[in-house]
């Protein structure tokens, strides 16, 4: 066994503890004071009332942040906000402690003050980066699968180092059970069989790795709290796990998780290109340069620490290839930032001019730090002032008495107003995806809605079929309480093709719907809609530079445009497209919005019979990565007589994302055309 080298003892540089506090205080001070947007809503929500998230579920997250939440510190929302908060101080700690392992890893020797030095600014480095900021202020798990991320690759090392087998043990439970904060933990198995492989001997090497084995799956036992829960039927309850074919299906995120790998696949969406871009505009050329250059001699002349590094974050890296916020993988860029110590090493080694090298770490310092600190500062900037929440607790207060919100997916900041701020107990909210998906999440129950009568309507178990029964069911949810609630929408664009007939104009994000069961939507009140939703951007220029209030927005804007989009008349579709490029102009959205807007704006193009307009809108919607663009664009050259090029991207469509559609318009025009397909 060889001797394990000496640690400091447990002393921080003062610098260092001052700039932790100060970056905790500002921190602090960015907390989100009340419910906020994307998922941080929902994980308080869910940590509160125990409830389960969307998939993996994160039961380890719901059940620590349950204890937290029981310190009174303000309301439900800002408490866990502040767990965030702890969980970055505590990574941002872990990280620290990893930087000095993995220096007396590489140089084998004894940490110095200079070492202290090198860790203490990596983390700083880590810490100020946007993603990171994002994930402390907010409810969020990232910060704590950070924290778990840098603990286990601190005990790995610590084991390759002295072979000590209760590091690799307490490292394999940790990664266990730490996957149950994220799944995506689980990459740290290479982790820990490149360390468990330094073994001495083939007998050490079993039982150590036996016992590991038994530690990891131990740790993996929290998901147990899935199935228990769901058999509780707690107020969230995403997925329905009671049964294991849902909780397999929620664990792996069977929906979703194959859709990170497509885009490995096709290669011209350039998302890597415009990840690594996110990555540039954040840290700066310099940074991304003395990384590389880091990692290329460590590779090179210490392999094995390589290893443990290295392959499980290409691996996020790759299968989070279009996530540009990087928010879940601020733990694997932590990872990157240890290339920085070979060379301020290499600077430091350098004692003849001991001057020129002091110059020569505080300008390098500065040219790494200043674009991320600058990057943070601007970031931080655009996060202010919860216009998002404050416009739906706005229209959310403005409702009748009992009336009746029917939501879709991102119903979370409705139910936090009415879990966590107890608002409006008089308002029913009815998410319609457990009405049209209820094979993702799970039939409505008769408690999702208390305040109503429940329809007698048996809901279909399946979410892709028997669509006439879930029109039927909620058609009869509202001719039955419409004497009683009136009902408002604030859906997803999918659920508000299929379900609405009239929708009378409301200036507001809500609107007031009446049952009809006719398909086509009325152009011109769709139109007095989506222009009262304009007008109220107008009204506050705060809103139009909020990007938490443009991210909340978009689905909506783009819900109404859609429908104008598909109307039959090409003065409506014509209209829509006018509103449709001012929204892509001025308010910029995001990628995931694009590409469904830009194949709509071709189907009208070539409704109204600009063919070449069309062409650019499908290949502008297939750049975004948006399946049913590329299919499109296959429609447009069949149309136009390439059927070679018609059949290649109806095929390749296909290969990258088994969509059904793209299958059968490649069987129709083979048999149409009578020659097949070299493959």
């Amino acid at each position: 066994m060889r001797k394990p080298m000496k640690q400091l003892s447990g002393k921080y540089p003062l610098w260092l503890l001052v700039a932790w506090i100060a970056a905790a205080v500002a921190l602090s001070l960015l907390l989100h004071p009340i419910s906020s947007w994307r998922d941080g809503p929902e994980f308080s929500l869910t940590s509160w009332i125990l409830g389960i998230a969307h998939p993996a579920g994160f039961p380890l997250y719901n059940a620590i942040v349950w204890m937290w939440d029981q310190i009174p510190l303000g309301n439900i929302a800002f408490r866990s906000h502040t767990f965030s908060l702890f969980a970055t101080m505590l990574a941002t700690i872990a990280l620290y402690h990893v930087a000095l392992s993995f220096i007396r890893q590489l140089y084998k020797r004894d940490n110095t003050p200079a070492d202290q030095n090198i860790a203490g600014f990596i983390t700083l480095c880590w810490l100020v980066m946007p993603s990171q900021i994002e994930n402390a202020v907010q409810a969020e798990v990232y910060s704590l699968h950070a924290f778990f991320t840098f603990i286990v690759i601190k005990l790995l090392i610590d084991y390759v180092d002295n072979q000590q087998p209760r590091y690799l043990v307490l490292a394999s439970f940790l990664a266990g059970i730490g996957a149950g904060n994220h799944v995506t933990l689980g990459v740290l198995i290479f982790a820990l069989i490149i360390a468990a492989s330094t073994a001495s001997d083939w007998q050490r090497l079993i039982k150590n790795a036996g016992t590991s084995i038994m530690a990891g799956v131990f740790g993996l036992t929290i998901y147990l709290y899935l199935p228990v829960r769901s058999l509780q039927n707690p107020t969230f309850d995403w997925g329905n796990t009671e049964i294991w074919e849902r909780f397999w299906n929620h664990v792996t995120d069977k929906k979703d998780s194959s859709t990170h790998f497509s885009s490995i696949l096709n290669t011209e969406t350039h998302q890597g290109m415009d990840h690594f871009l996110a990555l540039y505009d954040w840290v700066g050329a310099i940074t991304i340069i003395v990384v590389l250059i880091g990692w290329v001699w460590i590779a090179w002349r210490k392999p094995r620490p390589a290893l443990l590094i290295l392959p499980w974050v290409s691996i996020l890296f790759i299968f989070f290839l279009g996530w540009t916020s990087s928010t879940v993988l601020t733990g694997a860029l932590g990872m990157l930032l240890l290339g920085l110590i070979p060379v301020y090493n290499a600077i430091l080694s350098q004692t003849h001019h001991p001057r020129l090298s002091g110059v020569a770490i505080i300008g390098i310092s500065a040219a790494i730090f200043m674009p991320i600190f600058n990057a943070s500062v601007s970031f931080t900037a655009q996060r202010g002032n919860f216009l998002s929440r404050e416009i739906v607790a706005s229209e959310y207060f403005s409702i009748p008495y009992r009336a009746t919100i029917l939501t879709g997916r991102g119903s979370f900041h409705l139910l936090s107003l009415a879990h966590l701020e107890g608002a409006r107990p008089d308002v029913s909210i009815a998410s319609l995806a457990y009405i049209f998906s209820p094979n993702h999440f799970r039939p409505m129950m008769p408690y999702d809605i208390p305040l109503l009568s429940f329809p007698t309507t048996s809901l279909p178990e399946s979410g892709d079929t028997a669509d006439e029964f879930k029109l039927q069911f909620l058609y009869e949810l509202i001719d039955t309480n419409a004497p009683v609630s009136s009902f408002y929408a604030e859906l997803d664009e999918d659920y508000l093709t299929t379900i609405l007939g009239h929708i009378q104009a409301d200036k507001g994000l809500l609107a007031k719907v009446s049952r009809t069961q006719t398909s086509e939507i009325d152009c011109a009140q769709t139109r007095k809609v989506i222009m009262g939703k304009l007008l109220s951007l107008h009204e506050s220029k705060e809103l139009l530079n909020n990007i938490e209030a443009e991210r909340f927005l978009s689905p909506q804007i783009f819900s109404w445009l859609n429908h104008q989009l598909s109307s039959s008349d090409p003065q409506c579709a014509a209209s829509a497209l006018n509103l449709g490029l001012w929204w892509l102009r001025w308010m910029n959205p995001d990628q995931e919005a694009e590409g469904p807007l830009y194949n709509d704006f071709g189907i009208s193009f070539a409704r109204l019979g600009y063919d070449q307009s069309a062409r650019n809108m499908f290949l502008s919607s297939w750049a975004t990565g948006f399946t049913d663009g590329r299919i499109n664009l296959g429609v447009w050259y069949e149309k136009h007589g390439n059927y070679k090029q018609a059949l290649h991207h109806y095929k390749e469509s296909f290969i990258e994302s088994g969509n059904e559609k793209a299958y059968l318009a490649m069987r129709n025009l083979i048999r149409k055309n009578n020659f097949r397909s070299s493959n």
